[in-house]
């Protein structure tokens, strides 16, 4: 994928302490006030969701094993979820699966 045609952003704006997984509140906070803004204003034609955090805060799934690779559309946007490249990083098993993956995320973005 070519850099300038995709966008990287998070589900919440600022680093929970000693990168814990962000809290409920802190998540659908940054979400009403500033990531559906942006999703609004860059209008993609889907969303990858790298991580069970972002998955369940944005179309509400659970366990990236089982769903990645899938394609879900909710509020007529389209969504996919994907291992994070963190968690490919450290168990190194998920890297062709990622790769798998992000080859049909181009497919469906060219």
């Amino acid at each position: 994928m070519d850099r300038r045609d995709i966008y990287i952003t998070s589900i919440v704006k600022c680093r929970p302490e000693n990168n814990r997984l962000p809290k409920k509140l802190e998540y659908t906070t940054c979400i009403s006030l500033y990531l559906n803004k942006q999703i609004d204003l860059i209008n993609p034609k889907i969303i990858g969701l790298l991580g069970n955090s972002a998955i369940y805060a944005l179309i509400g799934k659970k366990n990236v094993t089982k769903i990645h690779g899938n394609v879900y559309e909710v509020d007529g946007r389209k969504y996919m979820a994907l291992f994070h490249p963190a968690a490919a990083v450290r168990f190194r098993k998920l890297i062709p699966q990622l790769e798998e993956d992000m080859l049909k995320l181009k497919n469906l973005i060219y």
